[in-house]
């Protein structure tokens, strides 16, 4: 009996050898970890301070949540995003551009640029190739998110347009029915920017509403938002944004996005809704704003709030 047990417990033993194996040969992104030289947007939001350390160190992923990405267009066979992209829907038809859509989910959550490296980007196609963001365009995709969205899940519409009662109605309505949204807070192409209360759906207040933290401002005591960002009392944090690659298939062309710092917020948003799956979308704000980094943005006449996006 004695040896019979001493072959059970070497078995056993053996097996566990196995699965320390096969845990030690799981992809880092699969866990908590670091990832040295990143590009500068996900450098910044996981320390507190500069200067930057050129690293990025995560303890979520995003895991099991589901982005929903309003634009012209992703390529979701990119592999930056791992297999973990895929069609929702097309609701224009017709030439796609996968550039900026591409740009902004491989923020959210691509494999080497992305803050939730392993949440599911699912493509919603909103606008025509080369067209300008709309009201109408943005409603229809709004909507479509309300009724198909699979929960947890965080949408993402990066851009803001003037303000319309009808948009903010049916970013409202999708929050309630328990979909975190993040959003722009616009760019007016001034040197100072417009304030967000002015525009849709950034005035939404269930909405986490992101403008762009300027990040070569690096030899000021305090850092300043990037030229034409929209702010005011209706923006939640400010966040950097950064390279991201585009293109298609294994095409790699990593470029500065516009609305890049709206996809930045997304992941840390899905990386929240990790941890807490049964959250509401208040929920989530109220942690991804009490997280911010405080003490490091200067004030400015429109009442910005004084925080910037933190997320590890």
């Amino acid at each position: 009996m004695a040896r019979h047990h001493n072959r059970r417990s070497i078995a056993l033993i053996g097996a566990a050898l196995a699965s320390v194996t096969l845990l030690a040969q799981t992809p880092a992104y699969a866990a908590a970890g670091t990832q040295p030289n990143p590009s500068g947007a996900l450098d910044r939001i996981d320390q507190r301070d500069r200067p930057l350390d050129k690293s990025y160190s995560w303890n979520s992923t995003g895991a099991g949540v589901r982005v929903y990405v309003l634009s012209d267009g992703v390529s979701t066979t990119h592999t930056d995003f791992g297999g973990r992209a895929s069609q929702g829907a097309d609701l224009v038809g017709g030439t796609a551009c996968t550039v900026y859509g591409t740009g902004v989910a491989g923020l959210v959550a691509g494999t080497k640029y992305g803050v939730a490296k392993q949440a599911q980007i699912v493509a919603i196609r909103t606008f025509k190739c080369n067209g300008l963001p709309t009201a109408d365009r943005a409603i229809a995709g709004v909507n479509w998110v309300t009724q198909n969205a699979v929960k947890p899940a965080v949408a993402v519409l990066p851009f803001a347009v003037a303000a319309d009662p009808a948009l903010d109605a049916a970013v409202a309505q999708s929050i309630q029915s328990g979909v975190t949204w993040v959003v722009s807070a616009g760019n007016n192409g001034t040197d100072f920017g417009a304030d967000a209360c002015n525009y849709s759906p950034a005035r939404v207040a269930g909405a986490i509403t992101a403008t762009q933290l300027d990040l070569t401002n690096t030899g000021n005591p305090k850092e300043v938002l990037g030229a034409g960002q929209n702010r005011g009392r209706c923006v939640d944090v400010a966040a950097p944004s950064g390279t991201t690659a585009v293109g298609g298939g294994s095409d790699e062309n990593p470029w500065g996005i516009h609305g890049g710092h709206v996809g930045v917020t997304a992941g840390a948003a899905a990386k929240l809704l990790e941890q807490n799956p049964n959250a509401s979308p208040a929920t989530i704000q109220q942690l991804l704003n009490n997280d911010a980094t405080t003490g490091r943005l200067t004030a400015d006449s429109l009442g910005t709030p004084d925080r910037i996006l933190f997320s590890n």
